[in-house]
């Protein structure tokens, strides 16, 4: 073997997704930093042995189906990823400084959390808050840090253990959302993603060769830890390879001469 067939493996991944109509033309897009690539191809076959004989023999050993996939670890956990990861869409959410009058509690609980802006149209509720005054039908004023406790950021608001607002009261806050904006990944019912696959090598070492997979479909591969402090957070995803009208399957392109 020759010292320049020897290939130390880098390679950047980009994914184009089919429109609606299944088409491509969108564009590639840079999927992420990927800690580790791999393509596989496992095939199936038909194997008969002989049947006349003590001791068989292997008379054919067909194959008669190969299924191919990539699959890839990537640390850049954005709205994008996560869509690909969990079969799901992005959307942008936008809100504006309305003020807010007696949005209602019922019954609350102390020691428990309550989110403000909760809504079918936004079922996790605003981000940002300002000018919060939490009251009951008295109307009693309570008091921040002494009766409940305010988290600003993610808009979301407790009833102190030991403080003023008995379990059981009914409880108005009024408020003013910030006005801001924030990328959404939801989950869908609709079909995972499609899309071709193009993987670039960057290699130190060895040939680089261009990858090229017209159809594959885009589904997790295992699990993506929430909370590990000793390693970044990953996904990984994995590409089923299908077969587009009019194209194999897998094109590897070396280095122009």
């Amino acid at each position: 073997m020759a010292a320049s067939d020897i290939v130390i493996g880098v390679s950047k991944v980009y994914f184009e997704e089919e429109d609606s109509a299944g088409a491509l033309g969108g564009g590639e897009q840079y999927v992420a930093e990927s800690t580790s690539v791999e393509i596989n191809a496992t095939p199936e076959s038909i194997k008969i042995d002989s049947a006349d004989t003590t001791i068989a023999t292997t008379l054919i050993d067909e194959v008669t189906k190969v299924d191919r996939e990539v699959k890839a670890k990537f640390r850049q956990v954005d709205a994008n990823n996560l869509a690909r990861f969990l079969a799901g869409t992005t959307e942008t959410v936008s809100q504006t400084a309305t003020p807010v009058i007696a949005e209602p509690f019922a019954s609350v609980t102390q020691g428990r959390w309550y989110q403000l802006g909760r809504s079918t149209s936004n079922p996790s509720g605003v981000r940002g808050v300002s000018a919060v005054a939490v009251k009951d039908s008295v109307p009693t004023t309570y008091v921040l840090d002494t009766d409940y406790e305010l988290d600003t950021v993610n808009s979301r608001w407790s009833p102190i253990v030991g403080g003023g607002i008995a379990n059981g009261t009914d409880i108005t806050v009024d408020y003013t959302p910030d006005a801001n904006s924030r990328t959404r990944m939801k989950t869908t019912q609709d079909k995972v993603k499609r899309g071709a696959l193009t993987i670039v090598e960057i290699n130190p070492k060895g040939e680089n060769k261009r990858w090229w997979i017209p159809l594959v479909t885009v589904m997790s591969d295992g699990a993506m830890g929430l909370q590990d402090r000793a390693n970044p957070r990953e996904i990984s995803l994995k590409f089923s390879v299908g077969t587009r009208d009019g194209y194999e399957q897998v094109y590897a392109d070396g280095a122009a001469a």
